[in-house]
């Protein structure tokens, strides 16, 4: 569902001021592609020189905008008068120091308005630590606030990212021609359904890449004046500003829709945390059985559903609809720095390779002698709070070693579930 915007603020954006250096363009033609005269294919990785202020193909003074460090850049993509990406590879972190004085790294719902339907060529950093969530399947994703959806981690948020439209979104394994990386592409934003070219994000190889920045706004409402609140949408008005307090029932027809806007009146509005969109009404996710009383929300469509019972009987604990997590779930899903609060039984079974105090586990690998009681995810070694048993505990898993939460083996007979939606 494509989220509302405030009719009112729609006119209020359209008096913002722009300031181009030679302020006599309107923008760049989309069907250029929103370059500066350099190859536009996401492929490219040739350097090249950006036209002067005011030459054709170059609107905006470019060249003044952005500050990214490095020799042999590509051209700077301008996407309009107001909003360029520079290309490059830095931390997160450093997002703002690539942009030049009177301009900054934009919002996600600046890129959003200001794109005018031109694709990025390369990766670039937004503002905000955006998270994740799948939107309908598995195959598609959709990127929010880091308060509303699954978190990145703090220094590889979800990002825009340049990739082919046809790769399947979650399955992307998208790299620039800088060498910066998407392990997700072709993400919505606020669950609109429309590709808004965002991914990420937590992956060893997606640490850099370029940043977005947008010409500092001169009005009242500006973004970087944060004159009102996260729940009040700037309007601007003869005396300067208003504060006007958001009705989410002006934005999402939702009942449970969790709605905030920046302080330019860019509106997102999306379900809670763990809740599905249902049409008319935020639907929790039925994760765990009925019986379960006691359950920990992991991530968006995981929770450990506490019990203790056997392999052959995992399932039980989940609720219908969803099953015992693959590990190419957890992997999709969870992320690394997971503490499990159990014992969790995972659909695969798993094999175990090494020793107590340095093991692995794999899908294939190793020695299959845990028979009916497999590895899993285990919170440590030992027995958890529900007299559930790990012999082994830290096991990394052999294609990703940065999950360290498993165990177990032989002999430890029952174990919680950690269930999935599919």
């Amino acid at each position: 569902m494509t989220r509302n915007r405030m009719g009112l603020m729609a006119l209020g954006l359209s008096t913002l001021l722009a300031f181009g250096c030679n302020g006599g363009d309107d923008g760049v033609d989309p069907d250029a592609g929103g370059d500066t005269g350099g190859d536009t294919s996401a492929d490219t990785g040739d350097g090249g020189e950006t036209p002067a202020c005011g030459e054709p193909g170059q609107p905006v003074c470019a060249e003044d905008a952005c500050q990214m460090p490095g020799d042999d850049l590509p051209p700077i993509q301008i996407f309009a008068d107001n909003m360029v990406g520079c290309p490059g590879a830095i931390g997160f972190a450093d997002r703002a120091s690539v942009c030049a004085e009177g301009w900054s790294p934009c919002s996600a719902g600046r890129w959003v308005a200001r794109r005018d339907g031109v694709a990025p060529t390369h990766h670039y950093w937004t503002d905000e630590r955006l998270a994740y969530d799948y939107e309908g399947s598995e195959e598609t994703c959709t990127v929010a606030n880091a308060t509303i959806y699954g978190p990145c981690s703090d220094d590889q948020p979800m990002r825009v990212c340049t990739a082919d439209p046809g790769v399947t979104a979650t399955d992307a394994n998208a790299t620039d021609s800088l060498g910066n990386t998407c392990t997700w592409a072709n993400c919505s934003y606020n669950r609109s359904g429309a590709n808004e070219y965002f991914g990420g994000c937590s992956d060893e190889g997606s640490m850099t890449a370029g940043v977005l920045c947008c010409q500092d706004d001169p009005s009242p409402c500006a973004v970087e004046r944060n004159p009102c609140s996260n729940t009040e949408i700037c309007v601007t008005d003869a005396d300067g500003h208003s504060c006007v307090p958001i009705d989410p029932a002006d934005h999402d027809p939702r009942e449970g829709a969790v709605c905030v806007a920046d302080a330019s009146g860019f509106v997102s509005c999306t379900c809670p945390p763990f809740t599905y969109d249902g049409g008319d009404v935020c639907v929790p996710y039925d994760l765990c059985a009925d019986a379960v009383t006691n359950l920990a929300q992991v991530a968006p469509g995981v929770a450990s559903c506490a019990g203790s019972v056997t392999y052959e009987n995992r399932n039980s604990l989940c609720a219908a609809g969803s099953s015992a997590c693959t590990v190419a779930q957890v992997v999709q899903r969870v992320p690394t720095t997971f503490v499990p609060a159990w014992h969790q039984w995972l659909d695969d079974n798993l094999r175990w390779a090494g020793e107590e105090t340095n093991c692995s586990v794999s899908l294939t690998e190793g020695s299959d002698s845990c028979a009916t009681s497999p590895m899993r995810i285990c919170a440590g070694a030992g027995d958890d709070s529900l007299d559930n048993s790990c012999n082994w505990g830290g096991c990394s898993l052999d294609t990703n070693p940065s999950y360290t939460f498993f165990g177990g083996c032989e002999g430890n007979l029952t174990a919680s579930t950690l269930c999935c939606r599919p």
